[in-house]
C-alpha cells in the first residue's frame, strides 16, 4: 500500500513539475522513457479516447505502468533493429518545429530523437491541451 501511495505521489509531482509547453512535455516524455522513469510518464499521456491516463485508480496503476514499460521496450527494440544497434544510448531530442491548430489546443511537435550510432530522422508527435496542461497523444 505504501508503495502504491509513493508511486501516485511521484506521478502527481512529476506531472505538476513539467513546464506548460508542448516541447517541454515531449522532451520530458522521452527523457523519462529512456532513463527508466516510465512511471513518471503516466501524468503526461492521453489514452485512446483522448482522456488523461492519470490520475488512475490505485488498483489500475500497476497495469498502466506495466503498459508503459511494454511500450518503452517495444520502442527500444524497434530502434535497435532499425539502426542495427546492440543497445540504445539516448542523447536527448532536437526540437525542429511546433505547429498549433487554430484554437491552440493541439500541437504537432517535430523533432529528432538523438540516439548514439543512429541516423538522425525527423519524428512527429501530437500533443493536446487538456485543462491547461499539454499531454502526449500516443494514439494521434
Amino acid at each position: 500500500m505504501k508503495n502504491c501511495m509513493l508511486i501516485l505521489m511521484v506521478v502527481v509531482l512529476a506531472s505538476c513539475g513539467v513546464s506548460n509547453s508542448p516541447e517541454k512535455v515531449v522532451e520530458t516524455f522521452y527523457s523519462n522513457m529512456f532513463s527508466g522513469k516510465t512511471n513518471e510518464n503516466v501524468g503526461l499521456i492521453l489514452n485512446a479516447k483522448g482522456e488523461p491516463v492519470a490520475p488512475v485508480k490505485q488498483e489500475d496503476q500497476a497495469d498502466t505502468i506495466e503498459e508503459l514499460n511494454g511500450l518503452t521496450k517495444m520502442v527500444t527494440e524497434v530502434l535497435k533493429q532499425k539502426y542495427n544497434l546492440e543497445k540504445i544510448e539516448y542523447q536527448g531530442i532536437k526540437l525542429i518545429d511546433t505547429k498549433y491548430n487554430e484554437a491552440k489546443t493541439q500541437a504537432k511537435v517535430t523533432f529528432i530523437l538523438k540516439i548514439k550510432g543512429a541516423e538522425a530522422e525527423e519524428e512527429e508527435i501530437v500533443v493536446r491541451k487538456i485543462e491547461d496542461k499539454w499531454m502526449i497523444s500516443i494514439f494521434g
